[in-house]
């Protein structure tokens, strides 16, 4: 996930920062977590920072725009995937995280978890490669853009598992579809696929990264269910374009 915060220009904030209103721009759905120190920082520099979505390229889209407009009052909320993971699988970007971002704060972790549909009745990830080898025909898996795909899918054929992979641009077709059974199993993170497990239409499995979830707590990760080798970090981080953003915004995004 992503975002853009504008420092303000005129005036003077509690924190130094100017007082015009500021702006927040995201790349992705990711925006709770955004939109959590949106309303922070609001408070502490008494003007209202307004959300902007900038969806599309798993980040790459909103990513592009604030590299290009090099702008030294806007700020970048951004999930991993456009900074550390796709420079990594794709040939060319239009941008360049060493020369065009400027890291100032991680601001909240990302979970990735494992989940199944509910008439797939599997308990674990044990049952569930059980089930799914005595299952035919092949069980359907989907997956979140960049690192959980390859992740998930590396995972799966290592274990010598042949599921059929359907891909989604959103994620409330993905919801509805493991809601019905149209898929059985999912790599997504927690937030997204939290509404269809509330709702008792998906198990939680496992979760990937490498500690377990406060918000799931009973969910094992992945290396305490047998797969060491299927771990993912995630996370949510502000950059700038320029360094003197580290000195005037860490203290305000520390705090909130």
């Amino acid at each position: 996930m992503l975002a853009k915060l504008r420092w303000p220009r005129a005036g003077r904030g509690r924190s130094g920062q100017c007082a015009s209103s500021s702006r927040l721009e995201l790349a992705r759905a990711i925006d709770f977590a955004a939109r959590l120190y949106a309303d922070k920082l609001s408070e502490r520099w008494s003007k209202p920072v307004v959300i902007e979505n900038r969806p599309g390229g798993d980040g790459i889209t909103g990513v592009a725009a604030f590299a290009a407009a090099n702008d030294d009052h806007t700020l970048l909320f951004a999930h991993s995937a456009p900074v550390a993971v796709q420079p990594v699988i794709q040939e060319k970007l239009p941008y360049d995280p060493l020369r065009d971002l400027v890291p100032i704060s991680i601001a909240s972790d990302i979970f990735i978890v494992i989940a199944s549909a509910e008439p797939v009745q599997a308990t674990s990830i044990a049952d569930f490669v059980a089930r799914t080898r005595a299952h035919t025909p092949a069980f359907n898996w989907a997956a979140g853009p960049g690192l959980p795909q390859y992740v998930f899918g590396a995972s799966l054929k290592q274990a010598g598992l042949d599921l059929t992979l359907v891909s989604y641009r959103e994620v409330p077709p993905l919801l509805q579809d493991i809601s019905t059974g149209r898929i059985q199993v999912v790599a997504h993170s927690l937030a997204a696929v939290r509404p269809v497990v509330q709702s008792g239409k998906a198990r939680l499995l496992a979760t990937a990264n490498s500690q377990r979830s406060s918000i799931a707590p009973d969910v094992p990760t992945m290396v305490e269910a047998g797969s060491p080798d299927l771990r993912m970090d995630g996370f949510c981080g502000l950059d700038s374009t320029t360094a003197a953003d580290i000195r005037r915004g860490r203290p305000d995004v520390d705090a909130a």
